[in-house]
């Protein structure tokens, strides 16, 4: 049998593991997934009696600073015959608007045109939803049609206009009323954002941001502005095997619905954590307004035994590639409940990990682990569960050491198998804190 001691103070209200355990490092690479943004053009035709009439709206649907606008002109020159074109020289899945005032009239619903011809907006997209009402709701609201079978081509919107922005090819959308008619009101909107496939997004490396400095109470940053949707991505890589994961949150993020922890599999999946255990709520929980010092949260899980260690590729919102190795764990939406624009939740990432591969009581044959033997607690406030680990390959076994056990007691616990130099280790998963602890390990 091997005997081994935990440290002095051990649990949950410190790092809880015994030889050597996992290093609390910074995260080595975390990427947000650019899925939205409000750099589209926005562009007015009125068709009044003397002409066609083009106002450019893109500084002002665009900006943060919330400005209503009077999207197609007064009560007066409304009509089915006013359009407003929006593009971000970009192919769209949906775009969504900020309506601050519902427009107030009779139509059977909105109208929506691209490209496809190269030289005007001639081919009739089908909306599968409109949750503007032809924007007779207000709030943030979507736009979603059916994706066609061929691109849009790009065109220039007015080639006679004087404006630079009408001359440039774009693949421009032409949103038009059905039938229009009993106007009361326009509709005011105070932004317009762009929502583009999934393969065409690009990832933003905010590394320096989330995982550059193991101090927890650098200055708060802002990550992004991020406009959440069902293909909205957080993604941390670290060079071994995560424990868990910290973060420092200076400011909740809004509830727009459940998100989801995963990590890519052995067999190229992404598959869902389990046990997991996440006190933030998915970073939801925490201060309503920026707070220094943060509050601390810790996401715990048990370890898989197939977690994928994969050289991969990211694209860049700057037009680089990025190329990094190591254990991918993702942070995603399970639903969008209230779709809204926010800023994400400020602050630090840190992962405890398995390694470096020093760590750990190494085997000198292979073996396998069949129970544990705990012959005394000198501290123990509450029942806590304990995982066995291989640090090598991250297969790992739960026992509970309960208050009102008598000591020493044998713990059974799921064979766990070494090869020669596969390293032991453990951790605490749940419960409370303990001191001097001493158990002895069963090999069978």
């Amino acid at each position: 049998m091997i005997t081994s001691r935990i440290a002095a103070d051990a649990g949950d209200r410190s790092d809880g593991w015994f030889y050597g355990g996992p290093k609390e490092t910074t995260v080595d690479t975390y990427l947000l997934k650019s899925i939205i943004t409000s750099a589209v053009k926005v562009v007015r035709m009125d068709n009044t009696p003397t002409g066609e009439t083009f106002t450019d709206l893109s500084a002002v649907s665009t900006s943060t600073d919330l400005n209503d606008v009077e999207l197609w002109g007064t009560i007066a020159n409304l009509s089915s015959a006013d359009a407003i074109f929006i593009s971000n020289g970009a192919v769209m899945k949906q775009m969504f608007f900020r309506i601050m005032t519902a427009g107030a009239y009779t139509t059977s619903g909105l109208r929506l045109w691209d490209s496809t011809n190269g030289s005007a907006a001639k081919r009739e997209l089908v909306i599968t939803n409109d949750a503007t009402n032809a924007f007779r709701n207000t709030g943030w609201q979507a736009l979603t049609w059916t994706q066609p079978a061929t691109e849009m081509q790009s065109f220039a919107l007015n080639p006679q206009s004087e404006e630079t922005l009408y001359n440039t090819a774009y693949p421009w959308y032409k949103v038009t009323f059905n039938g229009l008619s009993n106007i009361t009101a326009t509709p005011l909107l105070s932004r317009i954002l762009g929502h583009y496939p999934t393969d065409g997004q690009k990832y933003l490396n905010a590394t320096a941001y989330v995982g550059g400095d193991t101090n927890p109470a650098v200055a708060p940053t802002s990550l992004a502005t991020i406009f959440p949707t069902i293909d909205d991505e957080a993604v941390m890589i670290t060079p071994t095997k995560p424990a868990s994961i910290v973060r420092y949150v200076f400011r909740r993020i809004e509830d727009f619905g459940a998100r989801l922890t995963k990590y890519l599999s052995t067999d190229g999946t992404y598959k869902l954590f389990q046990n997991l255990v996440d006190p933030s709520d998915g970073l939801r929980n925490g201060p309503a307004v920026s707070t220094i010092p943060p509050t601390r949260y810790e996401t715990t899980w048990s370890m898989p035994t197939d977690m994928a260690s994969v050289t991969k590729t990211w694209p860049m919102t700057d037009g680089t590639t990025l190329t990094t190795t190591g254990y991918i764990v993702t942070f995603t939406h399970a639903s969008i409940t209230a779709p809204g624009e926010y800023s994400p939740a400020i602050s630090v990432a840190r992962v405890k990990k398995f390694g470096p591969t020093a760590v750990g009581e190494a085997q000198l044959t292979a073996r396998t682990l069949k129970g544990v033997v705990i012959n005394r607690v000198g501290v123990m406030s509450a029942n806590t569960t304990i995982e066995k680990v291989n640090v090598t390959t991250g297969q790992a076994a739960s026992l509970v050491i309960n208050t009102t056990d008598d000591f020493p007691i044998t713990k059974d616990i799921t064979d766990i198998s070494f090869a020669v130099d596969d390293k032991l280790g453990g951790r605490f998963v749940d419960g409370a804190e303990m001191k001097d602890v001493e158990m002895e390990h069963i090999w069978g």
